[in-house]
C-alpha cells in the first residue's frame, strides 16, 4: 500500500465537519423497487454487500450509502444483464493516452470516501471498495476481497479533467467520476463524482482518494486509516 499523502489532514477535517452536518434523510435513488421487504431496501433471498461492508449501526440509519447494493449471483456476476441492472456496449478507451494507461494498470482501491449525504461512520466504511479496468472497455469492481458487480466504462478526455463513466450491471452503481488529481508518483488519484452529469442515482458530492494496488484490498492494510478516522468521529 502506498504511503499517506498530505491530503490526510483535509480529509480528517471533512469528516469532522460532516459529523455536525451529515444528512440522514433518504434521497431519490437510494431506495429500491416495490419488492423491498425491510427498512434498508433489501429484497428477501438476495445477497447484499451489507454482510461485509456496512457500518454496524447501518440498520438504524435512514440514508443508505451507494456501496451497499445487491450482488448478482456468481453465474451472472460478469454478465451484461442481471436482475439488478444492465450495461451497454464495450468501447475500448484511447490507450495511447497516459491517463488511460494508468487507469488500466493494476487495481484501484478507495482509501478515503467522503459522501456529503452519509454520516462520518458510513463514510469510513466506504473504504475498501475497488475497481479494475481492462483495455477492452470493461471493468470489475467490489469491496474488500469480493467482486460485487461489473460493467462497461467510458473515458471522456475532452474536458479539463478526464471523465470516467461507470455503466454497471447493478444500476445503483452507475455513475460518472472526474479524475481531478494524479499524484506525482502515479500511485494515488483523487476523484469527484460528477453529479452534474445526471447519470446514475441522484446524489450530493462524493470524493474519493484512490490507491494503486496489486491485489484486492484487505482490512489489515487499511486498519490505520480506520483507526485514525474512528478517533476523529468518536
Amino acid at each position: 500500500m502506498s504511503r499517506p499523502i498530505s491530503s490526510l489532514s483535509l480529509l480528517i477535517l471533512a469528516f469532522t465537519l460532516l459529523a455536525t452536518s451529515a444528512c440522514t434523510d433518504p434521497k431519490p435513488g437510494t431506495r429500491g423497487s416495490a419488492q423491498e421487504t425491510d427498512g434498508q431496501g433489501r429484497i428477501d433471498g438476495v445477497e447484499y454487500t451489507d454482510a461485509f461492508a456496512a457500518y454496524p449501526g447501518q440498520d438504524t440509519m435512514a440514508y443508505r450509502p451507494f456501496y451497499l447494493h445487491p450482488i448478482p449471483e456468481d453465474d451472472v456476476l460478469n454478465d451484461s444483464v442481471t436482475p439488478f441492472g444492465a450495461y451497454g456496449q464495450l468501447l475500448p478507451p484511447m490507450m495511447s493516452d497516459a491517463r488511460v494507461q494508468l487507469l488500466t494498470t493494476n487495481l484501484w482501491a478507495v482509501e478515503y470516501y467522503i459522501n456529503e449525504e452519509g454520516t462520518p461512520r458510513q463514510n469510513i466504511y466506504g473504504t475498501g471498495q475497488w475497481m479494475q479496468f481492462f483495455p477492452d472497455g470493461h471493468f470489475i469492481a467490489g469491496h474488500w476481497d469480493r467482486q460485487t458487480h461489473a460493467g462497461a466504462y467510458y473515458v471522456d478526455l475532452s474536458g479539463k479533467y478526464p471523465m470516467v463513466t461507470f455503466d454497471s450491471n447493478v444500476d445503483r452503481m452507475d455513475t460518472v467520476w472526474e479524475m481531478q488529481r494524479i499524484s506525482d508518483d502515479r500511485e494515488n488519484m483523487a476523484w469527484r463524482r460528477a453529479i452534474e452529469k445526471g447519470f446514475g442515482p441522484k446524489s450530493r458530492s462524493i470524493v474519493l482518494r484512490l490507491n494503486k494496488l496489486y491485489d484486492r484490498p484487505t482490512r489489515e492494510q487499511y486498519r490505520n486509516v480506520f483507526a485514525a478516522l474512528e478517533r476523529v468521529v468518536d
